[in-house]
């Protein structure tokens, strides 16, 4: 099963090896999915699906090796509010997880890159 990663649980990031995607999860590299919007909401961030092909977000692509990894990542997204959705991403079929509804709170993420727009936080400091 492969799943798409946007936040936290992307190499560099706290639940990258908190959540096993450093020895339970392959690499297959950087992508995007089309269609979705990134909300900043302060620690990390959420993406709502639009349907509008003009709306990006950048991340990672792995494909889970175990059963455990998913399983770890499923209670804690679910827990926080997310739901699993399936999208076909690059002709594949990929999982991610994402809010049913655009948090009234967050901070649109316009360029839909957490990475990127983290840095610009922390120039920001």
């Amino acid at each position: 099963m492969k799943i798409f990663v946007y936040g936290n649980m992307m190499q560099g990031f706290s639940g990258h090896g908190s959540f096993g995607f450093n020895k339970n999860a392959c690499y297959i590299g950087r992508t995007v999915v089309k269609g979705a919007a990134m909300y900043d909401m302060g620690l990390y961030p959420v993406v709502v699906l639009t349907g509008d092909e003009r709306d990006t977000v950048a991340g990672e692509l792995y494909e889970y090796l175990d059963i455990t990894c998913h399983s770890r990542v499923q209670i804690m997204m679910e827990g926080a509010g997310f739901e699993e959705f399936s999208l076909d991403v690059d002709g594949a079929s990929v999982r991610l997880f994402i809010y049913l509804e655009r948090p009234a709170h967050a901070r649109r993420v316009v360029h839909g890159d957490w990475v990127k727009h983290m840095a610009l936080k922390c120039e920001n400091v």
